[in-house]
């Protein structure tokens, strides 16, 4: 198993010509995967002019280590299972930039990394995967630049919970269903089975993605949270996604959990939490939670974003969309965007808010959020919720669910609504169930229905 294989040792060459310790180190492991590293010894450092990892091979840079990289880093093809893993040690390139092609940094836990760093074709930016609970996720801050491109990737894929019925938002039955977490997941083709609550944070995610039923399912979604003090150029892929197995009866696990914190955004790459594929009559997984905070710009550059239920070929197995939480330099504190859309896959399964787990506890003040539901996403509220604005697509449904929705502005397919107090039916049929939505004035609003600028007319019910 992962952990009883041993890692590799060290083999160091130095030819005539290299210089005193200007050799070629090489970890080769045979291509025995492990979750072992070959080891820099406590409190030690190692300047490496020319690292050589392969088969398996990775380096270990722990607490209180340093690895100082003054030369190239060379591998086999294998990136997943080669390169260098952080565990909250120091990595440096010596301030002439970090370059990964065809290698992993492997960065679990709470690391930071003082250099630019670029991510070619082949090369990722990863954490180690995890089994029946959360142990493996990242934390990084890079001190510099991100670049990405086409081909390379910060990925999380399949590295969350990877075991049936495991996780926060596994399913209760044994039943075919997909893993939840800021959707929920699809149940079997034929509706049976009970899927497990949605959970965790819209502005701060963390945890990673919940496990499907039945005997296998796909693993899901890890969690990210990157912190880049200066600038994120996307060409390539920025994934907590699940896997895309569609074995058997396999059930689609969650997406994970993505939170990234940049100067700015450019480029066309892609940034997801979607939800597993299934097999056969299983159900996909619910999408994930991604949020993005821009401290230096406006503009998203041609980044698209993704928080997607599973496919499936009914309603009754999609996955429900997960939310995408997007905040600019110009946007106060908590006054961002919260998208809701599921690539009109629609779904049996609806996204919750608040989530219906109790654990973590729910925290998110969403009083100033601007929410968007787009693309055939169902909105369930399980309690008394505040929006600055609500903006609904033709196909997409609010339920109430019995809770009163508090907001500044209202609009649905187009159509602005009035201040006043609305009941089930005033909407039209896309806001369902049973309890209310009230539109409030602005306080400036207020101030001048107060002095008689704006009509009374206004605060009536819309006909």
């Amino acid at each position: 198993t992962d952990g009883r294989t041993g890692a590799a040792g060290t083999v160091y060459l130095e030819m005539a010509g290299d210089g005193a310790g200007n050799g070629q180190l090489i970890i080769d492991n045979g291509d025995r995967f492990t979750e072992m590293t070959t080891a820099i010894p406590d409190g030690g450092t190692w300047t490496v002019p020319d690292l050589l990892v392969r088969n398996a091979g990775t380096l270990g840079v722990a607490s209180g280590e340093t690895l100082i990289l003054t030369g190239p880093v060379s591998t086999d093809s294998d990136s997943a299972t080669d390169g260098i893993r952080l565990r909250g040690g120091t990595l440096s390139a010596g301030g002439a930039g970090l370059t990964i092609e065809n290698w992993s940094l492997t960065a679990d836990g709470t690391n930071s990394v003082s250099e630019d760093i670029t991510v070619k074709s082949g090369g990722a930016i990863t954490h180690f995967y995890n089994t029946t609970s959360q142990v493996h996720t990242m934390d990084l801050t890079i001190d510099g630049d991100l670049t990405v491109e086409n081909g390379g990737a910060v990925t999380a894929v399949g590295k969350g919970i990877s075991q049936k019925y495991y996780g926060i938002g596994a399913p209760t039955s044994t039943l075919r269903a997909g893993g939840s977490y800021g959707g929920q997941g699809g149940t079997s083709e034929s509706g049976s089975g009970v899927v497990g609550p949605t959970y965790g944070s819209v502005l701060a995610p963390t945890g990673i993605g919940s496990g499907g039923g039945n005997d296998v399912t796909t693993p899901a979604g890890g969690a990210i949270h990157l912190t880049v003090l200066g600038d994120v150029v996307l060409d390539g892929t920025l994934s907590a996604s699940s896997g895309t197995d569609t074995n058997g009866y396999r059930c689609g696990g969650s997406g994970g959990s993505l939170w990234l914190v940049a100067e700015t955004l450019s480029g066309g790459g892609t940034i997801s939490a979607n939800g597993g594929d299934q097999g056969s009559t299983s159900g996909a997984g619910g999408g994930g939670r991604m949020a993005v905070y821009l401290t230096a710009s406006d503009s998203f550059g041609g980044v698209k974003f993704e928080a997607f239920g599973g496919p499936a070929g009914s309603a009754s197995q999609r996955g429900a969309a997960g939310t995408i939480y997007r905040e600019t330099v110009s946007d106060d504190a908590g006054a961002g965007d919260l998208i809701i859309r599921n690539f009109d896959r629609i779904a049996q399964g609806v996204t919750h808010l608040p989530p219906t787990s109790p654990t973590p506890a729910w925290g998110d003040d969403l009083s100033l959020v601007s929410a968007f539901l787009t693309d055939g996403a169902k909105l369930t509220l399980t309690d008394d919720l505040v929006f600055a604005a609500l903006d609904m697509e033709s196909g997409t449904v609010l339920d109430l669910g019995g809770f009163d929705l508090e907001l500044r502005v209202l609009t649905i397919n187009g159509v602005s609504y009035g201040f006043g107090v609305y009941d089930e039916g005033d909407l039209g049929d896309q806001v369902i169930g049973a309890g209310t939505v009230e539109v409030i004035p602005e306080p400036t609003a207020v101030l001048l229905l107060a002095l008689g600028v704006l009509p009374l007319a206004r605060r009536g019910r819309r006909a």
